[in-house]
């Protein structure tokens, strides 16, 4: 007798079947209850204690019931279903047991019930099954820009277009920049997306962060059309700082060389370093290269400026649509439409100059360089006699080319009969290429001619000789000056000036601002007469 009390105060009576029993959480103390006398006690522990908490109830359980509960802070619902517990259970139980624990009851909740129901009334186990996820939100993408191909613009020291390894790789032409022309697309601005809004099981709404926008800014030389993004101008795309813009200033950083490729420039370009052998460089506008330039291509439309200088080595070519402002010139050939001026040395150059020369500082030594207008010089040729030839002023220019333009013919000319006498070098001789190359170099000394017959003489003052040597003129320099050929006998210290003179040859003027005629120190022919 006592022992069936004892199990009947252990709470193993299973309850009635169809209805839920309200078994305590094992983890709850029991409520305390009053005695008749009004004294406040509490009920005695079972002697085993209470069950563990993490204890799975099953069909051997007492008192196991189904259960929904939530999870993850609203992340999903789970419905477990003991063994045998799907009997005293329907579909409507099921969802007041969801609501209970506030799951928002939809049509897919609903169906998960019904299954969860139906697969414990077939399968005699435990059911544990999902019946809701909570859907996260979906942050909006930012806007960005989607770029045409070949139009974004490399980072910071890589390669722009590289080509695919299976090709061949012209590592002179590799391109390190973006060069684009007004009114073609470069890219397609896309707007910002705002997301969706996510859900918990409960229902509660969890915002999605909405796209800013595209963080990329367009600056100067660029619009936008229907979302495309346009240049307005012929230039360089840059980005920099988040700044999309388009100008027509190139600046290279570092070296012309195969990191860089040749470059080719509509606007201005600024080399922070310097140009290596067999590079190029061209633009419409002004140059500047801050360090040395080895044995390279240069040509500019504007201005050139090269404060240290420039190495040829016979390879060497500079063609400036402006004026140039050199350190020094070494084994270069070229033309400058304006006025050169040379800080250190010109050696051994083959050089047309349209406005004057001024090297004040500078030695020009060998070479043949050719001045329409005034040259100034601290020193010109040296002592050991180093052929130098000088040609100065536009009447000068003008005889040489009439004297090379008919040298030429003579040679053209001469062909034939060379190779009809001459039969061992009859291919040598008579080749087409040596007859084109003649062609070639009349047609440029005609042209040259022209050129020259349409400029205006320039301004002679008495403050602009036509040459003023500060040091020292060296034997062994040719001077070409008018109509006339000079070659100095010995040297002659400076300050000194070659004056023309109407109805004569040139005469010297020294410091003392006297005059003498050139005859007594230089030989002196006239040109006049080829």
């Amino acid at each position: 007798m006592l022992e069936e009390i004892e199990f009947a105060h252990r709470g193993s009576v299973r309850p009635p079947a169809g209805r839920l029993s309200r078994r305590r959480d094992p983890g709850v103390v029991p409520r305390r209850r009053r005695a008749d006398d009004g004294e406040v006690t509490r009920e005695p522990p079972t002697p085993d204690g209470p069950p563990a908490p993490d204890a799975p109830a099953g069909p051997d359980t007492p008192g196991a019931e189904p259960a929904v509960t939530v999870e993850g802070e609203g992340a999903l619902a789970r419905l477990r279903l003991p063994a045998g517990s799907a009997v005293d259970v329907d579909l409507d139980t099921l969802t007041e047991l969801a609501r209970a624990v506030q799951v928002a009851v939809d049509d897919a909740v609903l169906a998960a019930l019904r299954s969860a129901l139906d697969e414990a009334l077939a399968t005699p186990a435990d059911i544990d099954r999902v019946i809701a996820e909570a859907s996260p939100p979906v942050d909006g993408r930012d806007g960005w820009l989607e770029w045409e191909r070949g139009c974004e613009p490399c980072p910071a020291g890589s390669m722009c277009n590289v080509p695919d390894a299976q090709m061949r790789v012209d590592h002179y032409n590799r391109i390190a920049y973006i060069r684009v022309t007004g009114g073609e697309p470069v890219a397609t601005l896309h707007p910002p997306t705002a997301g969706e809004d996510g859900r918990d099981v409960r229902g509660r709404v969890e915002r999605a962060t909405p796209g800013r926008p595209c963080a990329i800014q367009l600056g100067a030389g660029l619009g936008l059309k229907g979302g495309r993004v346009v240049p307005e101008l012929d230039g360089v795309l840059e980005l920099a700082n988040n700044r999309l813009s388009v100008s027509r200033h190139f600046d290279v950083p570092g070296w012309i060389d195969f990191s860089t490729g040749n470059v080719d420039f509509d606007g201005t370009v600024t080399v922070g370093a310097g140009v290596r052998d067999r590079f190029r460089v061209t633009t419409s506008e002004a140059l500047v290269i801050s360090g040395p330039v080895e044995s390279a291509r240069l040509e500019c439309g504007g201005n050139f400026s090269a404060p240290v200088g420039m190495a040829g080595r016979d390879h060497g070519e500079l063609h400036v649509g402006g004026d140039a402002e050199v350190g020094y010139l070494n084994f270069v050939r070229g033309e400058i439409a304006g006025t050169l001026r040379v800080e250190k040395e010109l050696v051994n150059c083959r050089l047309h100059v349209g406005g004057d020369l001024l090297a004040d500082n500078a030695t020009i030594l060998g070479g043949d360089c050719q001045v329409i207008g005034m040259v100034n010089v601290a020193t010109l040729g040296n002592a050991r006699g180093r052929k130098t030839t000088l040609v100065i002023g536009l009447t000068a220019e003008r005889l040489r080319l009439e004297r090379l333009a008919r040298r030429l013919e003579a040679q053209l000319a001469a062909l034939p009969e060379q190779a009809a006498d001459r039969p061992r070098v009859r291919r040598h001789r008579s080749r087409p290429g040596k007859r084109d190359q003649i062609n070639t170099r009349l047609a440029w000394c005609r042209t040259e001619m022209e050129r020259l017959a349409a400029l205006p003489p320039p301004v002679e003052t008495p403050d602009r000789p036509p040459l003023r040597v500060v040091r020292a003129l060296h034997p062994g320099v040719r001077i070409l000056l008018g109509e006339y050929d000079l070659e100095l006998d010995r040297t002659q210290t400076g300050p000194l000036e070659i004056l023309e003179r109407d109805g004569g040859p040139p005469v010297l003027r020294g410091a003392s601002g006297v005059t003498t005629p050139l005859a007594d120190v230089a030989r002196i022919r006239r040109r006049d007469d080829g």
